[in-house]
């Protein structure tokens, strides 16, 4: 359907820019002729209203008449063709309501003031056809890119779906067997400890299923997601891994990527608590600042272990994912400052779902 058809307001403003046109027309047409612009204006206002529906018609003419490099002759030949039978559709119907005025008014004035206006209609017809031929191709234009954009924004979250596969499938075996590894030790010292690490690694699990598929989740659930997490990570790990949270009760409910902040914790302990003899303390906020939602982890940091800058699989898919989704307005920063590596993540709440 025509763009500027598919909405009464649209048509409202497009016959509201018409209306000079004809107002126009008319004072030119009847200072040339010197027909009194009354008698011009019964005769050529209502067929100048008739040519614009004829002129947005050649929306379709030019869909099917595209754009083609060298093809230029053909594309005159057929335009040129078009605009001659246009014209002289709206030129006969024009002759005919003169001659309409003729019986009406038993006068045949109205034909004499078609027959000096029709050279003046013939060229205005011409240029307003090719005049409305170039609105419309910007027109198709416009459209091809607004449909090329959503096209990319429909691959890049395709894309960021099958990143997301990715980064399951990469988690979760390296997870699993540092887990297992851990549990087949603590069913040996503590059956109690065991039985918690497995419900805390089935829940972890259970959440990939349930959730992975979800667009958007909300911070709740990826907080209980990274619980599980730091709750197998714990048994590993023992007292060199320490949990320090800051979240406001505000921030639960804002929806977010699913898998957002496991990479952000996952970072931490492989790049900071690991490389740390005596481990350390992570610190997980969770803020509301504006219209952002701001999560920072801090986590300890020695030069000389390998480096927390260098980021692994997980938070560059991560951002590639933000970058899909919040289309450039989310971000994921990084600073190292007194033994201390911060990785701040901002999204914007307002494109929440």
């Amino acid at each position: 359907m025509h763009p500027l058809l598919n909405q009464p307001k649209k048509l409202l403003f497009v016959i509201l820019i018409w209306l000079p046109i004809i107002v126009s027309f008319i004072s030119v047409e009847s200072t040339i002729s010197g027909t009194p612009w009354l008698h011009s204006a019964l005769l050529f206002g209502p067929m100048l209203f008739l040519e614009l529906f004829i002129l947005l018609s050649t929306w379709y003419v030019c869909r099917t008449i595209p754009l083609e490099a060298g093809k230029i002759f053909n594309f005159i030949f057929k335009h040129g063709g078009t605009a001659l039978v246009m014209n002289a559709i709206w030129l006969q119907i024009t002759m005919m309501y003169s001659e309409t005025l003729v019986l009406m008014n038993v006068s045949e004035v109205w034909r004499e003031y078609f027959n000096r206006a029709f050279p003046l209609l013939l060229a205005t017809g011409v240029l307003f056809y090719f005049l409305a031929c170039l609105f419309h191709y910007l027109l198709i234009t416009l459209e091809n890119s607004r449909q090329a954009e959503q096209e990319a924004i429909e691959n890049h979250l395709l894309a960021s779906r099958a990143e997301l596969e990715s980064l399951k499938s990469t988690i979760h075996p390296h997870f699993l067997f540092n887990s297992l590894t851990a549990l087949s030790t603590l069913t040996l010292t503590s059956a109690e400890k065991a039985n918690k690490m497995c419900i805390q690694l089935s829940d972890f699990l259970r959440y990939s299923l349930q959730y992975g598929k979800n667009e958007f989740v909300t911070v709740e659930d990826e907080l209980n997601h990274i619980n599980n997490y730091l709750g197998v990570e714990q048994v590993r790990l023992g007292n060199r891994l320490k949990l320090k949270f800051n979240i406001t009760d505000e921030t639960l409910k804002i929806k977010i990527l699913p898998f957002a902040l496991l990479p952000l914790i996952e970072n931490a302990i492989k790049h900071g608590i690991q490389e740390q003899i005596l481990g350390g303390t992570i610190y997980i906020e969770i803020q509301l600042e504006r219209d952002n939602l701001r999560v920072m982890v801090r986590n300890p940091f020695e030069h000389k272990a390998k480096s927390a800058k260098s980021e692994g699989h997980g938070l560059k898919t991560l951002q590639q994912r933000l970058d899909a989704v919040y289309r450039g307005k989310a971000n994921i920063l990084t600073n190292t400052q007194n033994g201390k590596f911060t990785i701040t993540m901002n999204l914007p709440i307002d494109m929440e779902k």
